[in-house]
């Protein structure tokens, strides 16, 4: 099994139905809690002051999508979020290539200095690619719903040079 080619763009309005059918095909529930950067709407793009958010395409194939946004233009983090919409394809690698070219070009347009993310602690291959990308676990917690189920989440982080 060869690794694919990855390379991303930035993300586009209509991109948006591809995304929930992405979504969809995986289970995300399963996965995660959200499939796009909080500031976004159907009816509105997110705020491009705080938000860069990519479609992720592997050997000329579009994926998936990958974000980073802040909090506000001051935060000195940026928030990952990444779904790779097509489960054929999960465990190649995409992710672990994708991630470092999202910060990176983010970085050009955003300012920040580390990156991090939350994700379920069921979810092993998430947390061996964003380890494989230099995220260190810094906490754990326990999210809770209003039906009263519970899911277990660890917090990651990945400093960045200067």
């Amino acid at each position: 099994m060869t690794t694919p080619r990855v390379t991303i763009r930035e993300w586009r309005f209509d991109d948006w139905p591809r995304i929930q059918q992405w979504a969809k095909r995986i289970g995300w529930t399963q996965y995660m809690s959200r499939i796009n950067p909080h500031t976004f709407t159907p009816d509105a793009f997110p705020n491009r002051d705080n938000v860069c958010w990519y479609v992720i395409a592997a050997d000329g194939r579009e994926v998936g999508a990958v974000w980073l946004e802040k909090e506000s233009a001051a935060a000195a983090a940026a928030v990952l979020g990444i779904l790779i919409g097509e489960p054929e394809l999960h465990g190649r690698g995409i992710g672990r290539r994708a991630i470092p070219l999202a910060i990176d070009a983010a970085r050009e347009r955003l300012d920040f200095d580390c990156v991090e993310l939350h994700t379920r602690l069921s979810n092993a291959r998430a947390i061996a690619c964003y380890t494989a990308c230099g995220f260190r676990e810094v906490s754990r917690g326990v999210k809770a719903f209003a039906d009263g189920s519970r899911i277990a989440y660890c917090t990651m982080r990945r400093r960045l040079s200067i």
